[in-house]
């Protein structure tokens, strides 16, 4: 089980754009680092942005985990299995705290079911989610993407894409773009990014 704090990704990014409302405020900035760690059919990140919008100052934290059960005994099932999936995510310049719990079946990165969204200053619902995520890689070249949608009026629905070149067997360097769209907002960003891994992280 400690093999989950030795195989460790590391990313640091940083990304800038104009400021969406305030026309005469500085530009905007991110600087960001995530730390994700997998053991066997068992994913956990963490990842911490400071950022200026608008002018002001904030600090942003999003928590993940994914834990796919693909097996019934000794029997597994390699294509396929029983996604569970739980999501925080702080955004405090769009006052955004909010927690996603689903359950869902998965088959070759698609993966359909039910999950409930909870704004932590409000109630929670409980709609159909969906999702896609997958995992391309073309010599050291590696693409990645994750996209999440919950069937709320209006719909919100997450997207994450990350692109990279490995320098090294432990170093890559390569751009990283997310969009969220919740009840009430959006928020956007693409970042330059570094990965280091240790313990012999894939």
């Amino acid at each position: 089980m400690w093999e989950i704090f030795l195989a460790t990704v590391i990313s640091l990014s940083v990304g800038v754009r104009e400021p969406r409302n305030v026309s005469t405020a500085p530009f905007d900035y991110e600087l960001s680092y995530k730390v994700e760690n997998k053991y066997k059919d068992l994913d956990l990140s963490f990842k911490h942005d400071y950022e200026r919008e608008d002018g002001e100052y904030f600090n942003d934290i999003r928590a993940e985990l994914n834990y796919l059960i693909n097996n019934i005994g000794a029997v597994e099932f390699p294509y396929h299995g029983i996604l569970i999936k739980e999501d925080y995510k702080q955004i405090a310049s769009k006052d955004l705290y909010q927690f996603n719990s689903d359950i869902r079946y998965q088959w070759r990165g698609l993966s359909f079911g039910y999950g409930m969204i909870w704004d932590l200053k409000d109630e929670y619902i409980i709609k159909p989610s969906a999702g896609f995520s997958k995992k391309l890689t073309l010599g050291k070249w590696k693409l990645e993407t994750e996209n999440d949608i919950y069937y709320t009026k209006p719909l919100t629905y997450q997207t994450e894409a990350k692109v990279t070149y490995d320098i090294t067997d432990n170093v890559g360097i390569g751009l990283l773009g997310n969009y969220i769209e919740t009840l009430n907002d959006y928020d956007y960003n693409a970042q330059a990014v570094i990965t280091i891994k240790f313990g012999g992280a894939k």
